[in-house]
């Protein structure tokens, strides 16, 4: 029974040293992501091939989205209260090729969640197309929104909600680089 024990005992160390050094290793190989905030309308580059600034940022209660944006935009919603975050931004290509730019890559996030472009409301702009092909050096506004909803804050956080809380990133390793809503 000692023997046993004992024979346990090295076993389960050896494999707690081989998972260290495992864990070591990968963290060695893939280290921690970096962050990178942008201040607002500050142009940055986006990918390897063209820049992003954020230009404006404004969060609109449910009832100011309709105004804005009609009716169809309570498509996003199934009856929950949700609130719109319309982002206008600039890309610009820095390449002397004509480039595809995919707009979807875009997130807003907090610290806790992301969300993605929501389709609905997203139609309703003057960018429908979230794939845009972008000629030698061309520059184009685009206005992106995004649906917060009230579940995904706290009461506290949704009765204050505003657009320093949120960023907008587009790339996440192994630098992740956070454009600033305000």
């Amino acid at each position: 029974m000692k023997k046993s024990k004992y024979i346990l005992f090295v076993v389960g160390f050896i494999l707690f040293v081989c998972i260290i050094v495992a864990t070591v290793r990968i963290n060695m190989k893939y280290p921690q992501v970096e962050y990178k905030d942008i201040a607002f309308n500050t142009s940055e580059q986006w990918q390897e091939c063209c820049t992003l600034t954020v230009n404006n940022a404004k969060v609109y209660t449910n009832e100011e989205a309709v105004k804005i944006y009609g009716q169809d935009v309570l498509e996003v919603s199934d009856g929950t209260d949700f609130d719109i975050i319309e982002v206008e931004a600039s890309v610009s290509n820095i390449t002397d090729s004509t480039i595809p730019v995919y707009l979807y890559d875009l997130y807003l996030e907090t610290l806790v969640y992301a969300n993605g472009v929501a389709a609905e409301a997203q139609l309703l702009t003057d960018t429908p197309q979230l794939d845009i092909e972008l000629m030698p050096y061309e520059k184009k506004e685009v206005t992106l929104c995004y649906v917060v909803y009230e579940g995904q804050l706290s009461k506290k956080d949704w009765d204050n909600i505003s657009t320093k809380d949120f960023w907008l990133t587009g790339e996440h390793y192994p630098v992740k680089k956070r454009w600033m809503l305000q």
